[in-house]
């Protein structure tokens, strides 16, 4: 609702597929070979990649239940996330080249997931004459 553009992104998009799926098959009858839907292959593999990722997190968070661990920390699945599982938690950083995320450590030992995305606005959407500093920590503060 508040990303209209993205819907309609989607929308150009699903519409592209189905020109190319069209033509695709034209060129497929052409050879001899019967229909063969490129948006259902698609959804089916959305599918099992989100299949995949939850089998990966049951499988970690059976190991640390295993290991009598308090949850699990990884990554490279590109799926950032904290969550509880069961009682555990679950971290994934996601991954930085894509989609820019991170995880961190607050002063409490709480964790923190970063959208690099969002906290870079936060630090140029500060008032004029107030600019980002970082204290002793690391942790980026305002000057002010």
């Amino acid at each position: 609702m508040n990303n209209k553009w993205l819907a309609h992104l989607g929308s150009d998009a699903y519409d592209l597929l189905l020109w190319l799926n069209r033509w695709f098959n034209v060129a497929r009858r052409r050879l001899g070979f019967g229909y063969w839907s490129l948006s259902a292959y698609l959804k089916r593999q959305v599918k099992e990649a989100v299949k995949y990722i939850g089998n990966f997190e049951q499988a970690v968070i059976q190991a640390a239940r295993e290991r009598d661990l308090d949850g699990v920390i990884c990554g490279h699945i590109h799926h950032a996330v904290i969550s509880d599982l069961d009682g555990l938690t679950y971290a994934n950083c996601g991954d930085w080249v894509e989609s820019c995320t991170a995880l961190a450590e607050e002063a409490d030992g709480s964790l923190k997931l970063i959208h690099w995305v969002d906290e870079s606005m936060q630090l140029i959407d500060k008032k004029e004459g107030e600019y980002a500093d970082s204290d002793t920590d690391g942790r980026v503060v305002p000057t002010s």
